[in-house]
């Protein structure tokens, strides 16, 4: 009984012993984590403000106005809907308003078909001024054919009608009976034109007649002449 109380009490004491110093290790180990976990916290607060001042900053890069007005960036592209139209323009700094620059290797497009340059536009006028230059030319040319040719047919059409007033001028001359010679002097007119003619006629016997008449313009620019044998008998 004694043996029995005696191993009881010493069991008891290493139980003992073993909670205490099993409650020293968990206290330390609790001090530690619980320092581990502290620093942890302060670390994740300075991230946290870290990351509220960026997002801050970043907010500001992407602002509405009280107008309504969607800034992008310090120096800000805006669009804003405006009567209806949506509006897009840049900002300087001073809020004025400056240019947009779409950079070579992107195209602007409206509508699938591409926004012109002032290059293209420059193009398009030289070849404009070209292709008028050339049709003005062209319809120079072509007018002065025109006036060429209708000046010649017009020529054409006066000679014509003083050919026909002169031949209308050459009577045939006529021999009275018991005369050997005959001369003539006629004049015509047709279609304002006039002409003139000279004939003369010679009996060369009581069968052959010999006749001839020369003929021409007011302006001498033309001349006819007829020559003739005349068999009677």
């Amino acid at each position: 009984m004694n043996t029995e109380i005696a191993d009881r009490t010493s069991a008891t004491t290493t139980l003992s012993n073993g909670l205490t110093a099993e409650t020293t290790a968990r206290t330390a180990a609790d001090a530690a984590e619980a320092a581990l976990r502290s620093a942890a916290d302060a670390d994740l607060l300075t991230k946290i403000n870290a990351t509220a001042a960026t997002v801050t900053t970043t907010s500001s890069l992407i602002r509405q106005t009280a107008g309504g007005a969607i800034h992008i960036g310090e120096n800000s592209l805006v669009t804003e809907e405006v009567g209806g139209v949506q509006q897009l323009y840049a900002q300087n700094a001073l809020e004025d308003q400056i240019n947009i620059n779409v950079k070579e290797g992107s195209d602007l497009l409206i509508n699938g078909v591409s926004v012109a340059t002032d290059n293209d536009v420059a193009i398009t006028n030289a070849n404009l001024a070209t292709e008028t230059s050339n049709r003005i030319a062209g319809d120079t040319q072509l007018r002065h054919e025109y006036q060429a040719a209708d000046k010649q047919l017009s020529s054409r059409i006066d000679k014509n009608t003083r050919g026909i007033a002169m031949v209308a001028a050459m009577t045939n001359t006529t021999i009275q009976a018991g005369k050997t010679n005959a001369v003539d002097f006629n004049m015509a007119e047709f279609d304002g034109e006039s002409g003139f003619s000279f004939g003369y006629a010679h009996t060369i016997n009581e069968y052959v007649q010999f006749h001839g008449a020369a003929a021409s313009g007011t302006d001498f620019k033309e001349s006819a002449v007829r020559l003739g044998v005349s068999v009677q008998w």
